[in-house]
């Protein structure tokens, strides 16, 4: 593994769309890294509101104002986007049990095939534990109230999105 000279997490996702939950991992991962790269899945999953090319500039602006936070489109393996960026470490988030049932072989299997990478796992706060995109995405479509799960931005585009 290259040293670098920066610490550099890769938070990666499908982020369909960007949540407060999401937010709080990024923060989370600046608090202890130099710079976080947001890789937005480009692969195609059904049910997806956002083109990636779209979640990337929603994620962008909502990071405006925070140089330490890179926000970049991958396709393949994570660990190989997270080695091309000279990063030390993977950032998921954790919600539940369910979570971190689905993500420690993840981390196992992402280890085993570079073993320089961690991952580190971010517990989400009691106000976001709930939350999770498709959620956001299930009340929004119903005409359900949004504002306190997902940035007034991510609400604005949903709403135009739906609007289509």
């Amino acid at each position: 593994m290259v040293k670098a000279d920066k610490r550099v997490a890769v938070f990666p996702g499908s982020f369909d769309p960007f949540t407060y939950g999401h937010r709080e991992v990024v923060q989370q991962g600046l608090s202890l890294c130099d710079e976080v790269f947001v890789a937005v899945g480009r692969s195609g999953h059904k049910g997806a509101l956002f083109s990636a090319a779209e979640r990337v500039d929603m994620i962008k602006r909502i990071f405006v104002n925070e140089p330490r936070v890179q926000v970049e489109a991958f396709e393949g393996l994570v660990v190989k986007f997270a080695l091309e960026k000279n990063a030390i470490a993977l950032i998921r988030g954790l919600r539940t049990e369910a979570d971190f049932s689905y993500e420690m072989p993840m981390a196992m299997t992402n280890r085993k095939l570079f073993g320089g990478i961690q991952t580190i796992f971010f517990p989400t706060t009691a106000d976001h534990h709930y939350v999770s995109s498709s959620l956001v995405k299930e009340v929004a479509i119903h005409g359900g109230d949004i504002t306190d799960f997902a940035p007034q931005l991510v609400v604005d585009m949903i709403e135009e999105k739906l609007a289509e």
